[in-house]
């Protein structure tokens, strides 16, 4: 049986305003950010939503509140497979400094991706971790209808892992924009 999940990105946080690089740094969102979330519920008209799913990050924590308000949800609960993956070594650097620490890189569009740095979690890790997720997702929340809030990287492998890709397909995906709101299908 065919069900839908709703995902998004956190809004514009600090890092990403001054073109640092987050993983699991735990910033607050900016005030762009803000305007961005308490703009994302529009995306769900007509659908319904009984609970939000968070990375226990900050930024996504505050994310999920402002929606949480503006749909009336009551249930907002964090969730680790939802964190960003580990940046490593790169965790709050300037975005320019990723060729001095990873030895492979792809471009996609603007984004420059680190295959690897000292001590970050690879793609394909992560995505075993959201394809993990999402089997627990399924199991522990069947029948619901959740919203995930979440980052770029994981988000990026979370749908990719719904829709069954790998985690390099899944790469090329569209980025997935501050506070965008995505209804993905998914198999029972």
């Amino acid at each position: 049986m065919k069900k839908y999940l709703y995902l998004t990105r956190h809004g514009e946080d600090t890092a990403n305003k001054n073109r640092t690089l987050n993983g699991r740094k735990n910033t607050r969102l900016s005030h762009l950010g803000a305007k961005q979330a308490s703009m994302a519920p529009a995306a769900v008209r007509g659908g319904k939503i009984d609970l939000i799913l968070t990375s226990p990050l900050e930024r996504c924590r505050q994310t999920a509140r402002i929606i949480a308000k503006a749909l009336r949800i009551k249930e907002i609960l964090p969730e680790a497979g939802l964190i960003e993956r580990d940046f490593g070594v790169l965790t709050g650097k300037p975005k320019k400094d990723i060729y001095k620490y990873a030895r492979r890189t792809v471009q996609i569009g603007d984004i420059t991706y680190f295959l690897n740095a000292p001590g970050c979690e690879t793609f394909p890790r992560t995505y075993r971790r959201a394809v993990r997720f999402l089997k627990s997702m399924r199991k522990k929340y069947q029948g619901r209808n959740i919203l995930l809030v979440t980052h770029g990287d994981i988000g990026k492998m979370i749908i990719g892992a719904a829709r069954g890709l790998g985690w390099k397909k899944s790469l090329y995906l569209p980025n997935l924009k501050n506070a965008a709101i995505l209804k993905i299908s998914i198999e029972q």
